[in-house]
């Protein structure tokens, strides 16, 4: 989530909250040294060590998503080392004088502030763009308050650094905001007004045209008529032709798709998140359900495990859109979760698989699972012109389409926009392994 979009290239954002986070712990691990009692009282000391530690890990899996509707336990992490600072004398680093070291902190948190300066600016996507760069800053600020030697002024920027935090949340401007153990999910308005947006972390699961409130919503991002996800689903109904058929969507979004159905067609979404089930169904916010899916099924929980319950042969196009996010369900993506699918779809369904990704290239990773499962598939990149993306908010789409022989594909098989999914030689993930840092650097090479 804090691997914010601001033009910064996303190995130079996480090396600096890697780097961030390196002299938080540092410090933290000197103030325990220097607190180190005589070794007949060490068991104790270690024991309420392990303890603190079980404190904390506690709040960050199972409080925090409760008890805040964003990712707010890293910031006030950074925010805890500050008011910890102080315990620290000016001379523990063995050989330099703590001081110098604090002056490097401040120019290299000057230096994260000026780049992050662009996040500022487009806080649309409110809150952790906002603070990351508040976090930052403060660091700084008690960097140079520690070169003063000024311990009542460094607990005040610390202090405010939370008040800044809560005052960035409450001017974000959310229309919605809850926050789960699956993440951060929002709902704010967009250009003006003329959109309302739902995002997962950094990420855009869907938009709709305030101006569609009063009659049939029109699908736009990802799901926009012109799209390739929308592609895989016409082919699916050319071949379909009307008859009735059962069309599933893993990955609810904010149930954009389900304005696509033909009158014949039952749908069945299945969501492992309450809160997008809660955005989604929210018509003031979005009315895709409201206006076109008020009798799909919503099965939550994981696609895995639900999917296993449905009968073998039951769906003539099946949906996966559950690998945009910042962070990727991996188990979804395997052999194993393929071969569920796979015996989930009639012999002649179709599987359409949506691998849109900042930060990960997918593509491949499908290619070997589709070698090694015997299936066809193609696979394509819509790049939608200027006008649809900035004026109707439509997104760029990259997807890949897998059925067990060519003729299941339809008119996918001669479509010139739909290349042949070849295998580049990436070795398949299983649910025993997965190579998320060959995804990423793929990605950063492309």
């Amino acid at each position: 989530t804090f691997v914010v979009d601001a033009g910064i290239p996303v190995w130079m954002t996480l090396g600096l909250h890697l780097a961030l986070f390196f002299c938080v712990a540092l410090l933290a691990h000197m103030v325990l040294v220097s607190k180190r009692p005589p070794a007949n009282d060490l068991t104790g000391f270690y024991l309420w060590m392990s303890f603190g530690g079980v404190i904390g890990g506690a709040l960050t899996a199972l409080v925090s998503p409760l008890a805040f509707n964003s990712v707010a336990e890293y910031p006030l992490l950074i925010v805890g080392a500050l008011l910890i600072w102080p315990l620290l004398g000016p001379d523990t680093v063995r050989g330099r004088n703590f001081h110098e070291i604090a002056s490097l902190g401040l120019v290299a948190a000057f230096i994260s502030v000026v780049v992050n300066i662009p996040a500022i600016r487009t806080l649309v996507m409110p809150a952790e763009p906002g603070f990351y760069t508040v976090a930052i800053a403060a660091f700084a600020l008690a960097s140079a308050v520690a070169i003063f030697r000024s311990t009542g002024l460094h607990i005040f920027f610390a202090v405010m650094s939370v008040g800044l935090y809560f005052a960035l949340q409450s001017a974000s401007g959310s229309l919605f905001a809850e926050r789960s153990f699956f993440g951060v999910v929002k709902a704010y308005p967009s250009d003006q007004g003329r959109f309302v947006v739902m995002a997962h972390g950094t990420t855009e699961h869907g938009a709709m045209r305030t101006s569609d409130r009063n009659g049939k919503p029109v699908p736009i991002t990802y799901y926009h008529e012109s799209g390739t996800i929308a592609d895989t689903l016409f082919a699916a109904q050319e071949k379909i032709d009307g008859r009735e058929a059962e069309m599933g969507l893993v990955g609810l979004g904010t149930g954009s798709m389900l304005c696509h159905r033909k009158p014949a067609e039952k749908w069945t979404a299945y969501e492992i998140d309450s809160s997008v089930v809660s955005v989604a169904s929210n018509s003031s916010l979005f009315s895709f359900i409201s206006e076109c899916g008020t009798d799909t099924p919503i099965v939550l929980g994981d696609a895995r495990i639900t999917l296993a319950d449905e009968p073998v042969g039951k769906f003539d196009y099946l949906l996966l859109d559950a690998f945009s996010s910042d962070s990727i369900p991996v188990h979804l993506l395997t052999a194993e979760a393929l071969e569920l699918y796979r015996s989930r779809l009639k012999q002649d369904g179709m599987l359409a698989i949506h691998i849109s990704n900042r930060y990960m290239e997918l593509r491949s990773v499908l290619a070997s699972l589709a070698r090694n499962a015997g299936m066809v598939g193609r696979a394509a990149i819509f790049l939608p012109p200027e006008h649809l993306r900035e004026g109707e908010h439509v997104n760029p789409a990259e997807v890949v389409v897998l059925a067990n022989r060519e003729s299941d594909l339809g008119r996918i098989a001669s479509d010139s926009r739909w290349q042949k999914l070849e295998d580049e030689g990436t070795t398949a993930w299983t649910d025993d392994y997965s190579n998320i840092l060959a995804a990423i650097l793929r990605r950063q090479w492309d």
